[in-house]
């Protein structure tokens, strides 16, 4: 029904949710916790749909590229978007930071178990272990090697056409499966964003001495906002005039409010690829490789939060004038992160904030805790630009092949 349009039925339901996590008793007995179990078994959901869905599209689209003599070109334009973007991102952000000035936060004590990230040299040996079937156990969220042995698969089908054709079938029918099963899912996304929402709000109930961290929030959602909802759209109308940046908007309105409450990479991948596909009309062909290769490889958002809020923690602990060096470090250092960020797509912020605390070093090791208790809020941000970003770089490159067709916002679904 398109008064049901799958964006109703998420803002209606973060709706919903918002209402519940503010007038529902914070502490009157396990309201928190049964709304966090929910929330992780629909998270859990998610991934466990979205996971098979994108490394069959890897391998077909892989496929189609290399057969129409495309792949490399668009592996190239996505690379060097994701990495403009960015940079520009990151570096628009510590301006932001460094220009409103949030109040400086007091030191907390406290402890936090991170998440590791592998180093770059396990990564590599991670890419091509010994049992190749092993890739596929997802022990962890780090699908890399996973993403790797599809892009192989799509690159071979094409060698020999003849003998991998019915293989290729396979693989085909095999996604549309599994786009069908999520899509399914993100048909009833809205209940379960009721969920997300509830928790997420009760969550920020929770946080003591909020307005510590009042000014950082308004920044970051100010600064977040502006290149998401406002320089994007703007770059995306100059690379293509016919086509009014209000309606891409309108199609990942799902795709931002799952972010938003989800605060999960991996998970908003299900709505991200249908509202690709089916809102702002890319074909599996661009979408099915560059979307969930942005998602893994590049975290312009995260990187941003990251680097913005290190600069608070800097401003936090020294009475000093940060230096330019630092700044540019911090920057140059963010960005860098932002590409190792995968196998951690729920706590991608707390990592690199950790990360960036040890490689700083002069004791400030552990400066990133005075953070932790609003790190879901900037993580809950960081995520929608993560979103963003990644949409943003898949629409520009489908409109530099010429690979995109145009969907009014009535056709939405």
């Amino acid at each position: 029904m398109d008064f049901m349009k799958i964006w109703i039925r998420v803002v209606l339901g973060a709706a919903v949710g918002i209402a519940l996590g503010a007038y529902l008793p914070e502490r009157a007995g396990d309201t928190a916790l049964l709304f966090q179990r929910f929330f992780d078994f629909i998270v859990g959901v998610g991934r466990y749909l979205v996971f098979p869905m994108i490394i069959t599209s890897i391998a077909v689209a892989v496929f189609e590229l290399r057969d129409s003599g495309r792949f490399v070109f668009v592996l190239l334009k996505a690379i060097g978007a994701m990495a403009a973007v960015t940079v520009a991102t990151v570096v628009l952000s510590v301006i932001a930071i460094l220009v409103f000035v949030p109040s400086r936060i007091p030191p907390i004590l406290g402890d936090v178990v991170v998440p590791t990230v592998p180093s770059f040299s396990a990564v590599l040996q991670g890419l091509f272990p010994e049992n190749l079937f092993s890739v596929f156990r997802f022990e962890t969220a780090f699908i890399l090697p996973a993403v790797v042995f599809a892009v192989l698969l799509g690159l071979t089908f094409r060698s020999e056409h003849a003998e991998t054709e019915p293989v290729v079938a396979f693989f085909d029918s095999l996604n549309r499966i599994f786009y069908r099963m999520t899509a399914v899912f993100v048909d009833i996304i809205g209940i379960g964003i009721v969920a997300l929402a509830a928790f997420t709000i009760l969550r920020a109930r929770g946080i003591e001495d909020f307005s510590i961290f009042g000014q950082l929030v308004v920044v970051q959602v100010f600064i977040s906002a502006l290149i998401g909802f406002g320089l994007l759209p703007l770059v995306l109308y100059l690379v293509d005039r016919t086509r009014s940046p209000f309606q891409w908007l309108l199609a990942l309105v799902p795709a931002a409010v799952t972010a938003a409450f989800s605060a999960d990479a991996y998970f908003t991948l299900a709505p991200s690829t249908r509202m690709i596909k089916e809102n702002v009309g890319i074909p599996r062909m661009i979408g099915g490789f560059v979307l969930p290769l942005t998602t893994i490889l590049g975290r312009a958002g995260t990187a941003a939060m990251a680097g913005a809020s290190f600069i608070v923690v800097l401003r936090s602990y020294t009475a000093l004038d940060i230096q330019f060096t630092q700044v540019v470090w911090v920057i140059v250092t963010s960005c860098t992160l932002s590409f190792l960020l995968g196998s951690v797509p729920g706590a991608g912020l707390l990592v690199a904030l950790t990360m960036l605390s040890a490689a700083f070093g002069r004791g400030m090791d552990d400066a990133y805790l005075i953070l932790v208790p609003i790190i879901p809020v900037l993580a809950a941000i960081s995520t929608v630009l993560d979103v963003m970003v990644s949409a943003f770089v898949t629409t520009v490159v489908a409109i530099w092949e010429d690979n995109k067709r145009d969907i009014e916002p009535y056709e939405y679904v």
